[in-house]
């Protein structure tokens, strides 16, 4: 498999924690990772081929009804790979943030152009920060009754982080916008 592939990892993991058919795979990554981690079903269904093509994953066959659906497991060679990727030191990718980019030139259109941007980006960070707090309080609670890894918290709290940090600088962006324009 590619190295440079994360797909294969952020499928590896989320096997890591039950078996599940692909529609599952794709459920649990919406309701969990998809906060700083998206794939697409185009992403996910050939990759899923690919895992289970290199014995990193068992597909089985089960019967609901007149449908069937495949059920993917992770091998102990998949948990192996995710382990050995896990070890690894992290990747930098450049990031590509579209506000940034419309801001950095803001020179070509009224400041309120960009006004308007910022504020609407604050409205999704606070939309953003109230889930990450909900989510936030529900790990909290069953991480002291030993349900669930201190480690999904650790994910929240860096959306937390990052949504404030976002948030500070709207504020302080348009604060300069108003000053300096």
């Amino acid at each position: 498999m590619n190295k440079g592939n994360k797909t294969q990892y952020a499928i590896l993991g989320v096997l890591s924690i039950q078996p599940m058919c692909g529609y599952e795979i794709r459920k649990a990554m919406d309701t969990s990772i998809k906060y700083f981690w998206q794939e697409s079903n185009g992403q996910l269904y050939p990759t899923l081929a690919n895992l289970a093509k290199n014995k990193l994953v068992t597909v089985e066959k089960q019967a609901i009804g007149k449908k069937n659906r495949k059920v993917y497991s992770i091998t102990t060679l998949g948990k192996n790979k995710l382990k050995d990727w896990l070890v690894q030191s992290t990747e930098y990718y450049p990031a590509r943030n579209e506000l940034v980019l419309k801001l950095f030139f803001g020179q070509n259109v009224p400041a309120k152009v960009s006004i308007k941007h910022l504020k609407k980006h604050s409205e999704r960070c606070e939309a953003a920060l109230k889930i990450y707090r909900e989510i936030e309080a529900q790990l909290v609670a069953e991480i002291k009754q030993k349900i669930r890894p201190v480690y999904f918290l650790l994910a929240v709290k860096a959306g937390v982080k990052a949504v404030e940090a976002e948030l500070d600088w709207c504020r302080e962006s348009i604060t300069l916008i108003n000053k300096y324009t």
